[in-house]
């Protein structure tokens, strides 16, 4: 059984029918958002529409802001509603020259006077409401679809770019627990060296510096922080094979991520090794904006 696609909540799909001779089109837009928010641009006609077009978009997603407009041309007024009949213009203008030849007149055609003669402007026909609607259903219905595959597209995009960074985040996390136990040897050598030379000549017990230095090499290990790091990645990397809609789950995992990297960061004063826990928080970060758009 194929797993579920990762979904993006960044899309755009686009749908088209005719009505009454006119093109209608249905563009659907959606950006990320932490809950389904849905907003329309309907033409009166088809406002009472609405909720049923709502219930649909709710049942195909879960999350993000989503964008419907209709736009259809017969949508217009005044003169621009009025459709012209040349081929009743062009009988009334063959008449009327046949008339001024025959009586010897040369008062010229005017083209406003012949519009008014019957039947040269035609009064747009009453749309049947029902035949409207139905291409606007056939309109939002091959947007959606549009939408979807759209939407699943830019899902494998942002799945390939998470788990790259789940890679380049593993790889620093392992270069920093490599160096990490020579680190924390010269910084506890460091730590002596600076608080014998602070107490030269006081009575100082030897003892008690060694216990203080190993308490500081104590407070900067990061083993902790590291284990639970791999646990997210690993976490992190089972949700993405899973697919569906895991946005969720991923924005809590890089949450965490977040707090595990400042803390190593914290920890990691070593010059060798600071560099690398900074450049881990960077991909978090980036794995977060990521996770961010994901359905």
């Amino acid at each position: 059984m194929k797993r579920p696609d990762v979904l993006s909540m960044t899309g755009f799909g686009r749908g088209c029918a005719r009505v009454g001779g006119r093109p209608l089109a249905v563009e659907i837009y959606t950006v990320n958002h932490r809950t389904l928010l849905v907003k329309f641009r309907l033409p009166e006609p088809l406002a009472r529409l609405e909720q049923a077009l709502r219930e649909q978009i709710a049942k195909a997603l879960e999350r993000g802001t989503v964008t419907v407009c209709v736009d259809w041309s017969a949508v217009v007024s005044g003169a621009a509603a009025y459709d012209v009949s040349t081929e009743t213009l062009t009988a009334y203008v063959r008449k009327l020259r046949k008339v001024q030849k025959d009586l010897g007149l040369s008062a010229p055609l005017v083209l406003t006077d012949l519009a008014t003669l019957p039947g040269v402007l035609r009064a747009p026909r009453a749309m049947d409401p029902e035949a409207l609607e139905r291409a606007a259903w056939s309109a939002f219905r091959k947007a959606l679809a549009e939408l979807a595959r759209a939407r699943r597209a830019e899902g494998r995009t942002l799945a390939g770019a998470l788990e790259k960074g789940i890679s380049r985040l593993e790889a620093l996390v392992a270069s920093i627990e490599k160096e990490q136990p020579a680190a924390l040897r010269r910084a506890a050598e460091r730590f002596k060296t600076r608080v014998a030379e602070l107490l030269a000549g006081s009575d100082a017990n030897p003892g008690d510096l060694a216990r203080e230095a190993a308490l500081a090499a104590e407070r900067a290990d990061t083993a902790e922080e590291i284990l639970r790091i791999r646990s997210h990645c690993r976490q992190l990397r089972t949700h993405l094979a899973r697919g569906g809609r895991i946005g969720r789950h991923l924005e809590f995992l890089c949450q965490e991520l977040v707090r595990e990297t400042n803390t190593l960061a914290s920890k990691t004063q070593a010059v060798e090794i600071f560099p690398a826990a900074l450049a881990a928080k960077g991909e978090v970060e980036k794995l977060r904006e990521q996770a961010a758009n994901v359905e």
